[in-house]
Formats: structure tokens, C-alpha cells, sequence
């Protein structure tokens, strides 16, 4: 009797391995062989998840979104308007190894997207959900009368994503460090700032 395969356990595998074959050799460096062989699988059983370089680059990307945007989600809870505006800048950021591996995998990404409008079209279709969260912590930092006047959202989220962008390819090519750190900390609490009413106004 053929052997039945959980497909969606077989999924979560192959995504595991190559998240940690990523995190050894870099994006760019990935091949089907050795994902094959951290997952346990033969090269034809995972063309069944990857049958090409764009579809395994795509799952990367998906992959390293998903798991900032569970974290996020799941050590956010209870926080609301600016609070969790903060708290996702600063999960978004590239403040640690974890994080500065997804910027890795984003950056590495994008560099791949530019001629490519596959790839393109998948960071679009990430950044649309992506937005959708901000566009929501923001409506309830307006409810809550957090935010100053003139502001329009769609600006604050086009600075969010830049900011977290330009600190994704400032910490990779400094590389990490402590002053790199505070220095990108400071940036974030300064946009904060300037989106806050002020006191008594």
C-alpha cells in the first residue's frame, strides 16, 4: 500500500531547511542539492516544491515575511495606535541575528526582482499585507488622538518601509555591530517622534 504523504508537514520540512541552508551560505548560494539534502529528500521529490530558481527564491522571500509578520503579530499582542507601530518598526529592523538574516534574505531578494517581474510581483503582493497592518495601527493611533496634525498615512507608511529598507542594506554591508545598532535605534525613535501630537496641543 503506497505510503501516504502529508504534504503540508513535507512543506513546513523543506521551508525549515532552506531557511537554515540560507543562513549558512547566503540567498545566493542556495541550490536544490543542498536543501535536498538538509530536508532528508531526493532532488526529485523537492521539485515538487521548487520546480525552479524563481520559485525557490520566492518561497525564500515568503518564507523570511512570514516569519517577521507571525513574530510581530504574536509578541505584539495587548498593543494598539503608536505603540504597535513601534514595536513592528522595531521587530521589522535588523537589530539581531534573526532579523539581520531576514534583511539578508530580502535585500538578496530584491537584487534579484529588478529584472525579474516574477520576483517583483511577489515582494508587491508582501508589501500590500504589509500595508494593510500599518494603514490599521495607524487608523488607531488617530482614533486614540496619537498623532499630530497633517499627517497623512500614506506618507508615514512610505517612510516606514524606507526606513526599514535603507537599515536592511546599511547593516549588511557595515555589518553588525553595537553603534550600528543604537545608531538605527536613534533613527527610529526620531521618525516616531515626529509623528506624535505634542502635549496640551
Amino acid at each position: 500500500m503506497p505510503r501516504i504523504v502529508d504534504h503540508a508537514a513535507r512543506r513546513a520540512v523543506v521551508h525549515e531547511a532552506l531557511w537554515r541552508v540560507i543562513g549558512r551560505v547566503g540567498l545566493e548560494h542556495a541550490s536544490t542539492r543542498e536543501i535536498a539534502r538538509e530536508a532528508g529528500l531526493s532532488l526529485g521529490a523537492l521539485n515538487h516544491y521548487f520546480a525552479n530558481k524563481d520559485e525557490m527564491l520566492i518561497s525564500a522571500h515568503e518564507l523570511g515575511f512570514g516569519r517577521a509578520r507571525d513574530r510581530i503579530l504574536a509578541t505584539g499582542r495587548g498593543k494598539r495606535g503608536v505603540a504597535a507601530l513601534r514595536h513592528a518598526l522595531f521587530e521589522s529592523l535588523p537589530l539581531d541575528e534573526e532579523r539581520l538574516l531576514e534583511a539578508h534574505v530580502d535585500v538578496s531578494f530584491c537584487a534579484h526582482a529588478v529584472t525579474n517581474p516574477r520576483l517583483a510581483e511577489a515582494r508587491r503582493e508582501s508589501h500590500v499585507e504589509l500595508r494593510r497592518l500599518l494603514y490599521g495601527v495607524l487608523a488607531e493611533a488617530r482614533e486614540d488622538g496619537e498623532l499630530r496634525d497633517g499627517l497623512r498615512d500614506s506618507d508615514v507608511v512610505d517612510d516606514w518601509v524606507t526606513l526599514v529598507d535603507g537599515a536592511s542594506v546599511q547593516a549588511l554591508m557595515e555589518g553588525p555591530s553595537d553603534d550600528l545598532r543604537r545608531r538605527q535605534e536613534r533613527q527610529a525613535e526620531h521618525f516616531l517622534a515626529r509623528l506624535r501630537r505634542t502635549p496640551g496641543a
